[in-house]
């Protein structure tokens, strides 16, 4: 079941760049049942029409100490 989190409701949102300018990610940390969640979506930003712009989200379902960063392998 996909859950909607708007960013009204995120504790802490962090925006990270690829290098290159291809991708945007959006690393979102919010509170659920009084417990930490976090979500990654990463933008694809080279390649897209005014209608949309083509993405991934990825739920992290474990516990997180502390998320650092986003690291985006090159091309």
């Amino acid at each position: 079941m996909l859950q909607i989190h708007s960013a009204k409701n995120s504790l802490d949102m962090k925006l990270y760049i690829h290098p290159q300018g291809y991708y945007v990610a959006v690393m979102n940390q919010y509170a659920l049942k009084k417990a930490l969640k976090y979500k990654v979506e990463i933008f694809e930003t080279k390649q897209y029409s005014s209608a949309s712009i083509p993405h991934q989200e990825i739920l992290i379902n474990r516990d997180v100490i502390k998320f650092h960063n986003v690291i985006f392998e090159p091309f």
